[in-house]
């Protein structure tokens, strides 16, 4: 009789174990960290991650233009992981595609952007992440110079 009740007592102790890991399971969360290297193929022309909520799935990206010259920018970009050394597209597969809106910055201003990320990108997992775009810059009526622009953030997961 107490074979069967250490038996069961033993198989308790082990289904309480297995609830409580799961419960701790459950209190992960991502995390974001913004903070990271950026690029802009125009100098003066750049993008700042302002803050990314991975639960909700969203980013809002800062648009600067320190130039002397007018920039256009659209609503298209890519979000990309490192993985063995190298960028991958985290788009999910789909019949994704952006609408061709153009977005006027002037010499000196900025513009914040939000975007809805959930639905189109895998932010699932932990690792080393780059939000990447393009811009064109106008010399001139007639001239401009195409910019690609990125900027890094990391994502973790946290209790």
């Amino acid at each position: 009789m107490k074979g069967i009740c250490y038996q069961s007592l033993s198989i308790l102790l082990i289904f309480a174990m297995l609830l409580l890991l799961g419960a701790c399971r459950a209190d992960v969360v991502m995390g974001a960290s913004i903070q990271g290297e950026s690029y802009t193929g125009f100098p003066g022309v750049s993008i700042e991650i302002e803050e990314i909520d991975p639960d909700k799935g969203t980013v809002r990206i800062r648009w600067k233009n320190e130039t002397d010259y007018e920039a256009m920018y659209g609503s298209s970009f890519d979000i990309q992981r490192l993985q063995d050394g190298k960028w991958v597209s985290c788009m999910t597969e789909g019949n994704w595609a952006f609408t061709a809106i153009g977005y006027s910055l002037q010499s000196g201003q900025e513009r914040e952007q939000s975007h809805s990320v959930k639905e189109m990108f895998d932010l699932s997992k932990e690792g080393q992440y780059r939000f990447k775009t393009d811009c064109y810059v106008y010399l001139t009526e007639e001239e401009s110079q195409s910019c690609e622009l990125w900027a890094e953030f990391t994502l973790s997961t946290t209790k």
